[in-house]
């Protein structure tokens, strides 16, 4: 029958050396830590996700969505995302209906409201900028672009 030596130390090898037991221990913490913090932001998202309701179909503008949130009198004063990118002075007053509305929102506590209006905003003016036919400048103009004239 053969028999097992047992090593001549049997005390762990961290025994020897406490350091490497307090990194290793420190670097478990600290995966423990961001294990949790994920677990915590995918819990988040699944019980927003739960409590919004499933059968509202989504606003297909800004205004129309405006006008779902109770801001109808900014949703009359916003001009369009096309005018926006066409004149200087429709840009601030869209910014400024954006602004007017954000801070009713937070009044009327539905906070959770103003990233919807961001992110309409956001996709309305991406598609006006790509829907607006900018014209083709001649190659005389290309030529002063480059030189700075």
């Amino acid at each position: 029958m053969a028999t097992t030596l047992l090593p001549p130390n049997p005390m762990s090898s961290f025994a020897d050396s406490p350091d490497l037991w307090l990194t290793g221990h420190l670097k478990r913490q600290k995966q423990e830590e961001h294990i949790v913090k994920i677990q915590a932001v995918v819990k988040g998202f699944l019980l927003r996700k739960r409590s919004r309701p499933l059968k509202i179909p989504q606003p297909s503008s800004l205004q129309e969505l405006m006008r779902h949130h109770g801001l109808s009198v900014w949703a009359d004063a916003c001009p369009s995302a096309k005018d926006a990118l066409l004149s200087e002075k429709a840009a601030k007053e869209r910014q400024e209906c954006l602004f007017h509305a954000t801070m009713t929102l937070y009044l009327l506590n539905k906070g959770h409201y103003v990233q919807d209006l961001e992110w309409a905003d956001y996709h309305e003016r991406a598609q006006a900028s790509c829907a607006v036919e900018r014209p083709i400048e001649t190659m005389w103009e290309k030529f002063k672009h480059v030189l700075g004239l």
